[in-house]
């Protein structure tokens, strides 16, 4: 299912290229577009009803995809202060998204599939294209597009949010890096990589290629046994 969002802020916005992580240097790299490993990323902040929306949106497709159908949402969380991780049935709003400051955000991650055309695609404000190398950047007013795909691998299911296109309301000045960025290169771990935004939806979905097609998305001038049976927890107690 293809998904808009309008007036949404970017946050840490990778779209510009492919990246993908280096051990060695402990944090997200850029790399090639036909790199299987690398990613186009950003997140979004949305509003409540925005959230729900889109959450309701999600259990649609969960619901009636043939790779979910009759099965449980369980996404995998980390405890904040332990840093164990559990597996829990989705049930509210807080379970899909990363609520903070009282607004909602949910990643959006692309894998480049070894291919260079799934790079989502950036409009300016008049719908003209943006330049290849443009660079989004954080806090930047947008409209973002995205498909909403589930996934299965084993006995593992759950749904991803792929982003296509963005079109820039809005464009943030670029910030400066803190004082503590000069390190990043030594720092053994990304603090991206392991929060509950990188865990809420795909971080361990298996790569799917998407349709892809060159038409601006804008209109604009350019497991556990629970696991295996079907259940109405979701449809009960989700607040949505």
């Amino acid at each position: 299912m293809d998904y808009r969002l309008e007036n949404v802020e970017a946050l840490w916005p990778r779209i510009d290229k492919a990246y993908a992580w280096d051990e060695a240097k402990g944090m997200s790299v850029d790399t090639l577009p036909t790199d299987t490993n690398g990613a186009y990323e950003m997140t979004v902040i949305m509003n409540d009803d925005q959230a729900k929306d889109l959450a309701g949106k999600m259990k649609e497709v969960f619901n009636s995809d043939e790779k979910t159908k009759g099965k449980q949402w369980v996404i995998t969380k980390e405890d904040p202060e332990t840093g164990l991780e559990s597996q829990k049935v989705v049930k509210s709003l807080e379970d899909i998204f990363v609520k903070h400051d009282g607004v909602y955000r949910a990643k959006l991650k692309m894998p480049t599939y070894g291919d260079p055309s799934t790079k989502p695609k950036q409009y300016m404000s008049d719908g003209t294209k943006a330049a290849d190398d443009f660079q989004l950047t954080t806090s930047s007013i947008v409209h973002v597009m995205f498909r909403i795909k589930t996934w299965a691998y084993g006995k593992k299911v759950g749904i991803a949010l792929r982003p296509t296109g963005v079109m820039v309301v809005r464009l943030a000045e670029r910030q400066d890096p803190p004082a503590e960025a000069m390190f990043d290169d030594l720092v053994e771990v990304d603090p991206l990589r392991n929060t509950l935004m990188g865990k809420a939806l795909d971080d361990n979905a298996p790569a799917e290629p998407p349709k892809t097609d060159a038409v601006n998305p804008f209109g604009e001038t350019e497991q556990k046994e629970e696991q295996k049976t079907a259940s109405n927890d979701m449809d009960d107690e989700i607040p949505f």
